[in-house]
């Protein structure tokens, strides 16, 4: 027991927020979305991995990257054809709850090694830009979630105006990010409470 809660401490020091909710199941109580959300959104995910997977002629003629926010999903990645393309979002599209499709999913040759791996890094120096702000109540990294794909940032979570401000500004200065594409949704500040600017 000792030992458990000396990690947890450890990663807490290190800034590892989003590793120790994970570890400790906790990210039921830190995520902005209701409980009910996050396995819907669980549940999406898994499903549309399912929908794809079995088209089995289209395994050499694409990557995708899917990620479901509140019942909104991102779909990211290369098709070789449109005719690919359509046919992976037409076997998602079916899936019952899904409130929007955000189709990013690229007709062109599949990303090379080197690219995925800077978008690696890329989504790296995102996650460190986001650990680096301070100042407002109840925000840390975990709050948003990163997809980098073929360089282009794409941005999901529950924020305030002024968080996803500052945040998106903050991502500005990477270098090497091709365009920033936000798809949060934004809470409305209670009234008679102000969350603290930079």
């Amino acid at each position: 027991m000792k030992k458990n809660a000396l990690i947890v401490i450890l990663f807490l020091a290190a800034g590892c927020t989003q590793f120790m909710a994970d570890v400790t199941g906790l990210e039921f109580l830190h995520d902005r979305r209701a409980r009910e959300s996050i396995l819907k959104d669980e549940s999406i995910e898994k499903e549309a991995y399912g929908k794809i997977s079995v088209l089995n002629e289209l395994a050499q003629e694409a990557r995708v990257k899917i990620e479901v926010y509140n019942a909104k999903v991102l779909v990211t990645g290369e098709a070789e054809t449109a005719e690919t393309r359509d046919k992976i979002i037409a076997n998602i599209r079916v899936i019952k709850d899904i409130r929007i499709i955000y189709n990013e999913l690229l007709v062109e040759s599949l990303a090379s090694k080197t690219l995925i791996n800077n978008d690696a890094a890329l989504s790296e120096k995102v996650s460190s830009a986001l650990r680096g702000i301070k100042g407002y109540a109840g925000f840390d990294e975990t709050r948003v979630k990163v997809i980098v794909s073929s360089r282009s940032v794409y941005l999901m979570g529950l924020l305030y105006a002024n968080e996803a401000q500052t945040l998106i500004a903050r991502i500005r200065e990477i270098e090497g990010i091709r365009n920033i594409v936000t798809l949060f949704e934004y809470i409305e500040e209670e009234k008679g409470t102000k969350i603290k600017e930079l």
